[in-house]
């Protein structure tokens, strides 16, 4: 089986760790920092495809949740959020492998790795936009 780390609060996970900071210094050169900070605002706030997964997994419905685990992979690589792509990569070899997980601790250690990147990248980024 494989495990999937639980994630508790902001001081187990560094910027470091959730956030490719070269990515997300070329993000800002290339758009703009406040363009950037609008699209990563928008990862966190109007993506529907986490609240998708969530419900994915609630269900239990295998196919869905490797539907959107791929299509979030995408987006959280393309705005540098490496810690997320991990968790869901993590998601996605056990539903291959159609492996056992606790899909409540699951769904909180979603919830929490979201939220604390948020406080990360805003807490780091401050005053860059």
């Amino acid at each position: 089986m494989i495990q999937i780390k639980k994630i508790k609060s902001s001081s187990e996970k560094s910027y470091e760790e959730l956030w490719d900071k070269v990515r997300v210094m070329n993000c800002g050169k290339t758009l703009s920092n406040n363009s950037y900070h609008q699209i990563v605002t928008d990862f966190f706030e109007k993506n529907h495809r986490i609240n998708f997964l969530i419900k994915a997994i609630d269900e239990e419905k295998s196919s869905v949740i490797l539907q959107e685990c791929h299509s979030l992979k995408g987006a959280s690589s393309m705005i540098g959020l490496i810690g997320f792509n991990d968790l869901i990569e993590s998601i996605e070899q056990c539903v291959s492998k159609k492996e056992f997980f606790n899909k409540n601790a699951l769904i909180e250690n979603l919830k929490n790795i979201l939220n604390i990147s948020k406080e990360t990248f805003f807490k780091y980024n401050q005053g860059k936009e």
